[in-house]
C-alpha cells in the first residue's frame, strides 16, 4: 500500500509546486503587472505593454481552462476501481507541458514588461517579483532591465 501512495504523494507534490511557481509570477491569467499603480506606468507604456502581452494573456487562460480539465481527468484516473497507469502517466505529462507553456508565455510577458520600463520602475517590478517569489533581488554591476 505504502509503494502505490508515495508515487502519487510526490506526484501531487510536484504539481502543487508548479502550481504555486506559475499563481506567484505576475504575469498569470487576471493579475496585470502593467496596470499596478506601484510602477507608475505612464499611458504610453500600459498600451504598449497591453497590446504585446495581449496574446499571451489570452493564450494562458485557455490553457488555464485545460490544465483544470486535465487536473480533473488526472483526479478521476486517480479515484477509479481500475487504476490505469499509462493514461495516469499520459495525464500528467499533459499537465507539464500545459504548465511549461503557461511558463514560457509569463517569460514572455515579464520581458515586455522590463522593455517597456525606465530602469526604477523596473527595479520597483522586479523588487516586487522577487518578493512575491520570496527570493532577494538585489542590484548589481550586472543587474539591467534592458536586456543588455
Amino acid at each position: 500500500m505504502k509503494k502505490k501512495i508515495l508515487p502519487l504523494i510526490f506526484i501531487f507534490s510536484f504539481i502543487f509546486n508548479v502550481v504555486a511557481v506559475v499563481y506567484l509570477l505576475p504575469g498569470r491569467p487576471g493579475k496585470d503587472p502593467a496596470h499596478s499603480h506601484s510602477y507608475h506606468l505612464d499611458h504610453t507604456q500600459k498600451m504598449k505593454i497591453h497590446k504585446e502581452s495581449r496574446g499571451f494573456i489570452v493564450e494562458n487562460e485557455q490553457l488555464e481552462k485545460e490544465l483544470g480539465k486535465c487536473r480533473q481527468e488526472l483526479f478521476n484516473l486517480l479515484n477509479s476501481e481500475n487504476i490505469d497507469r499509462t493514461k495516469i502517466e499520459e495525464c500528467i505529462s499533459t499537465i507539464s507541458q500545459i504548465q511549461k507553456k503557461i511558463q514560457l508565455n509569463t517569460v514572455e510577458q515579464l520581458l515586455i514588461y522590463k522593455k517597456h520600463m525606465d530602469e526604477e520602475q523596473c527595479r520597483c517590478f522586479l523588487q516586487e517579483f522577487g518578493e512575491n517569489m520570496k527570493v532577494l533581488h538585489t542590484c548589481d554591476e550586472n543587474c539591467s532591465c534592458t536586456g543588455d
